[in-house]
């Protein structure tokens, strides 16, 4: 069984975080529909920021402060914990950058969905 890794679906700009098979074991996604690798990965909704942290945040990203932002970042958040792979499999698997707020705390999520090839 695959291990299930967690992926923020923060609104704001962050680094790109790729995944590998030495991340999730070894998956033979022929066998595998597209919910069950999207589902593969947990994704929950880390809910809105608190009043003015977000320019605290940016102010400590604009000096290089990468660790110091996250972690002001996790500690302002109200958690939502909407599951986001709900979302995420409810539109077409196009490669296209998505933006939609969370039904559950109305926190503006920004992705982007998945492409599957078919053989």
């Amino acid at each position: 069984m695959a291990k299930k890794l967690t992926h923020d679906t923060d609104p704001q700009p962050r680094e790109k975080m790729t995944v590998t098979a030495a991340d999730v074991g070894e998956l033979d996604l022929g066998q595998m529909s597209p919910e069950k690798i999207v589902r593969a990965i947990e994704r929950r909704c880390r809910g809105p920021l608190a009043e003015g942290a977000q320019e605290t945040i940016s102010k400590l990203l604009a000096d290089g402060q990468l660790d110091e932002a996250r972690a002001l970042d996790a500690a302002s958040r109200k958690v939502c914990g909407q599951d986001w792979n709900e979302i995420v499999l409810s539109h077409p698997f196009d490669g296209k950058s998505h933006e939609t707020p969370c039904p559950k705390c109305g926190t503006l999520v920004r992705w982007t969905a998945p492409v599957f090839q078919v053989a």
